[in-house]
């Protein structure tokens, strides 16, 4: 071919992984890019302004409804536009992108669900910080009782602790900067883009970092600095303050963090557990040890016969199939036809050789000696037609008759967000397939793929070998749900090391809110286990009450989110014990260290101190 020219990668785009753009007049000879198939791409339409775009979308549906083709592969759908700067955030199916790979798409529920964690997090910081600071009240009382004692007013003090605020503020949005940086590239591979962190940070994006930062900053330092300001500097010298001093607040503020980090946990228990369900499930098929590829009839040869011997002769495959269409190919051939009540028939059609049940292990219901131009059915097609052991032939509608060559046991053949639909499996004319399926030994599966690979690529003349094993053919239709799962499972680790921080810091204040009334029950008989027991029976009381509000939330949440699958788990108290025990536990080690220093010290330490 010629080159016509060198483009520039086309990044920040829906549209990536082009290697070749090819003008399609050069396809024009080609039954594969100008047949049916034609109707499976997707064309881009520079519309003039102020067109009537309803009106053009009835106009070119009407005109494709008159084409057989069309209504056969759309289901008489309506074509509709899609503006491109919606195309990212558009919810396009596998198999409408298995016919355009180079569109590239995200899940708008995703980002909205990262950006409200992310905005939860850092309210997380926020209150953290505020209980932080009123903790350290007591070491910084004095220092400013002295202020005010020496003239300075309590406007000052207050606007001195909010300096402070935003300067811990600024130097955290440089940190975040830099780990921003670091993680970019992750980033990139979770939201499934080519960017660069220098490319997308700009003056703009600095101003912004440091507006967000000195709001924070004066939100987060308001509070510490009116009660740390607001301290009467006579009953700081007398130490009356801290029993006047109310913690009711931070009480409710780790309940809501707990709430969150609960939450997050439970829904990615939940998740993990779905994930689970759906790959390790039993498909109604082997799955293990099974390779499928793509055989591409432009560069391979037109028979699959001397790509299959080669494959046979290699050490480690057991068997292998030729067929056009397997279980959970996004690609089968869909068929509708209306039967005599006129009900609307649509089975998902496979073409296979006489290898395909023993290759993928299906299991035969009930066989009948018919010719192979015969058709097998799954359970659930039988059941649509009305089809029995007994029946020979379906006639049942007028254009479409067939001669019934057994009944097979149901198979997924869709992903779990669809429901089992009827399955026909015919023979597969000639040898010329558009799929190999492989059963190879389980061991050594590695090396046989990649020997498998060496001679599907030396028939192809070229590196285009897309084999893979089954079990990661089906791992990739719930990538998304992997995805969620993971960032759910980080965000909850974040979320768990900020309600810590927080935790610690109300233990410390709580503790020393209580030091005298601990060392008074320690001098009327109370023993350092019955004093620990009252310090960390409150704050273990907090989680209790999180662990409550929390279960409902996730049961809603999980509830709607597991109802858009058709095969889904059964919610069990399994992730809510799992979420609420990790809190409880990180809660107890937590507080544990402070109270039980504050449990074993002598009473009369602090009674002097008071």
């Amino acid at each position: 071919f010629n080159v016509t020219g060198v483009i520039k990668d086309m990044e920040n785009s829906h549209i990536g992984n082009v290697s070749v753009i090819l003008n399609s007049r050069a396809l024009a000879d080609d039954f594969m890019y100008t047949g049916y198939t034609q109707w499976l791409w997707s064309f881009y339409v520079k519309l003039v302004p102020d067109t009537d775009v309803a009106a053009l979308e009835k106009a070119l549906t009407d005109h494709a409804r008159k084409i057989p083709q069309f209504t056969s592969f759309h289901n008489n759908e309506p074509l509709a536009f899609i503006p491109l700067k919606d195309i990212y955030f558009t919810q396009i199916s596998p198999f409408e992108l298995s016919y355009s790979p180079h569109i590239r798409t995200n899940d708008p529920v995703f980002i909205v669900i990262m950006l409200t964690v992310a905005v939860i997090i850092l309210i997380f910081a926020a209150i953290n910080y505020l209980n932080l600071s009123v903790a350290q009240s007591g070491f910084r009382a004095k220092s400013t009782a002295i202020q005010r004692l020496l003239g300075n007013s309590k406007r000052g003090v207050f606007w001195s602790f909010i300096i402070e605020s935003v300067g811990v503020l600024a130097v955290s949005g440089l940190l975040a900067v830099v780990i921003a940086w670091l993680a970019f590239p992750w980033f990139c591979g979770l939201m499934q883009v080519r960017m660069s962190f220098g490319g997308e940070m700009s003056l703009l994006g600095g101003v912004v970092i440091a507006t967000i930062a000195l709001v924070i900053g004066i939100l987060a330092g308001w509070a510490p600095a009116a009660v740390i300001s607001g301290f009467s500097p006579i009953e700081v010298t007398r130490g009356t303050f801290r029993r006047k001093s109310k913690s009711a607040y931070s009480k409710i503020l780790i309940t809501f963090q707990y709430v969150i980090t609960i939450v997050l946990l439970g829904c990615s228990a939940v998740i993990i557990q779905q994930i689970n369900f759906m790959e390790e499930s039993d498909k109604g098929f082997d799955v293990e040890s099974l390779i499928v590829c793509d055989y591409d009839r432009s560069v391979m040869p037109r028979s699959a016969k001397a790509f299959v011997d080669a494959v046979k002769a290699v050490p480690g495959v057991v068997e292998v199939s030729m067929c056009s269409g397997y279980p959970m190919d996004i690609d089968c051939t869909y068929i509708t036809f209306q039967d005599d009540e006129g009900v609307l028939q649509g089975h998902t059609v496979i073409y296979a050789d006489s290898l395909f049940f023993k290759v993928f292990g299906i299991e035969v219901k009930h066989e009948n000696a018919h010719s192979s131009d015969s058709y097998w059915l799954n359970e659930t097609a039988a059941q649509q037609l009305g089809v029995n052991e007994n029946t020979i032939e379906y006639t049942g509608a007028r254009n479409y008759k067939f001669k019934v060559r057994g009944i097979v046991k149901d198979f997924f053949f869709r992903d779990f967000t669809s429901p089992m639909g009827g399955m026909e499996i015919q023979q597969l004319s000639g040898d010329s397939p558009r799929n190999i399926a492989i059963k190879v030994s389980a061991t050594n599966r590695a090396a046989t793929l990649s020997r498998i690979r060496d001679e599907y690529n030396k028939m192809a003349g070229g590196d285009i070998f897309d084999g893979q094993f089954m079990t990661d053919l089906i791992a990739s239709y719930y990538k998304t749900q992997t995805r969620l799962s993971n960032l759910l499972g980080l965000l909850s680790f974040i979320a768990i090391v900020i309600s810590s921080m927080g935790m610690l810091a109300m233990s410390i204040y709580f503790t020393r809110q209580r030091a005298r009334d601990m060392a008074v029950r320690k001098v009327f008989g109370a023993t350092p286990h019955g004093v620990l027991g009252l310090l960390m029976g409150g704050f273990l009381k907090l989680v209790g009450v999180a662990f409550v509000i929390s279960v409902p939330i996730i049961y809603l949440l999980m509830q709607e989110w597991l109802s858009g699958y058709v095969y889904r788990i059964r919610l069990t108290p399994v992730p809510f014990l799992i979420a609420g025990g990790i809190v409880l536990v990180i809660a107890v080690l937590t507080v544990a260290g402070h109270s039980v220093k504050v449990a074993v010290s002598n009473p009369v330490d602090s009674l002097k101190a008071e």
